[in-house]
């Protein structure tokens, strides 16, 4: 896999983000960035972060949405948050 960078966005569901599983925790992946510029509710980021738990290559996650307009975001709370801290332990 010579996939260095992947761009997600909307629409995209957490079963979507699941399918992703095979290519992103491959041994051959080669994924250096990643850019998710969706709103994740808890269960996209819950599926996001199971997904890349495998991943030995990312370097970089971009989450755009996260850090502008409350109004634009999902209801992801401390829950989803926690899902995603469990990547740096």
């Amino acid at each position: 896999n010579n996939l260095g960078q992947l761009f997600i966005s909307d629409p995209i569901t957490a079963v979507g983000l699941r399918s992703l599983s095979p290519f992103l925790q491959s041994d051959r992946c080669s994924l250096r960035y990643l850019n998710v510029s969706l709103r994740l509710g808890d269960e996209e980021a819950a599926a996001l972060a199971g997904v890349l738990k495998g991943n030995k290559s990312l370097e970089t996650l971009g989450l755009p949405h996260h850090h502008g307009n409350r109004n634009q975001r999902r209801n992801m709370t401390d829950a989803g948050w926690s899902e995603f801290s469990k990547l740096f332990m």
